[in-house]
């Protein structure tokens, strides 16, 4: 008999992956999203092709700036395989384009290659600002607030009754 999965969560606490191929929830996300920043000594052909490469990796989530140095490959490759179509050497251009094949699959951007995509963790939001600490003034002030606000105010009470009144005199109405 088979045993039972582990949870997502046991396997966070253990440190081990999960070894079936599970549904989004059960999948481990292990890598932030993020942009690569773009080489600067690209070629025309090769930043247009950057930027349409990552505008479609980053709309589905899909890329990490830890992918920079696959995606500058890939422009590279992709550059030189129009050049080679450009200019007819169209046995250099069917090598460029297996390779080119090859990395748009690492990408998922082939058709076939989508189904096994899953986003990236979203970025982690900055810490918030660090507070300077209150200054003497400051705290003095807060000190004299919390007292008024937790100051107990006490009900007044009726007088007692005076000595020369007597209970005895004290008359009943009638209908009781």
């Amino acid at each position: 008999m088979p045993r039972l999965r582990k949870a997502t969560a046991v396997h966070l606490l253990q440190g081990t992956e999960p070894q079936h191929k599970g549904t989004q929830e059960n999948v481990l996300i292990l890598f932030t999203a993020g942009r690569p920043k773009m080489p600067r000594d690209f070629s025309p052909a090769e930043e247009a092709e950057w930027k349409r490469m990552l505008k479609g990796l980053w709309r589905r989530r899909t890329v990490c700036a830890i992918d920079g140095s696959a995606l500058e490959t890939y422009c590279r490759m992709f550059a030189a395989w129009r050049k080679a179509m450009d200019d007819g050497n169209y046995k250099q251009a069917a090598q460029l384009a297996t390779h080119v094949r090859m990395y748009q699959q690492q990408f998922s951007a082939t058709p076939a290659s989508r189904e096994n995509t899953r986003p990236a963790a979203p970025p982690k939001p900055p810490p918030p600002p660090v507070q300077p600490p209150p200054t003497d003034e400051e705290l003095f002030e807060a000190q004299i607030k919390a007292n008024q606000r937790d100051r107990v105010v006490l009900p007044t009470l009726a007088p007692p009754p005076a000595a020369e009144e007597s209970l005895d005199d004290f008359e009943v109405p009638e209908g009781l």
